[in-house]
């Protein structure tokens, strides 16, 4: 069984990406426009950050829905 990477959310320079992992955190699973909303950000700058994760493998898409989700563990 593999264990999920930790990341230390304070250790990253971009904020619209720890807003939202530490968003996923709290609430769990979301769609784009509903984590925008909470998040109070533009489409563009959050679709950047959700890529942006998304590449580095820190979230995932929860089989193959729309729903994003943690793919690792905050601390």
């Amino acid at each position: 069984m593999k264990t999920q990477k930790q990341i230390k959310i304070q250790s990253l320079d971009d904020q619209y990406e720890k807003d939202i992992l530490s968003f996923l955190n709290k609430n769990g699973e979301s769609v784009y426009g509903d984590i925008f909303k909470e998040l109070k950000i533009s489409a563009t700058k959050g679709q950047g950050a959700i890529y942006s994760l998304l590449k580095k493998g820190w979230i995932r898409h929860k089989d193959r829905t729309s729903f994003i989700e943690l793919n690792v563990k905050i601390k």
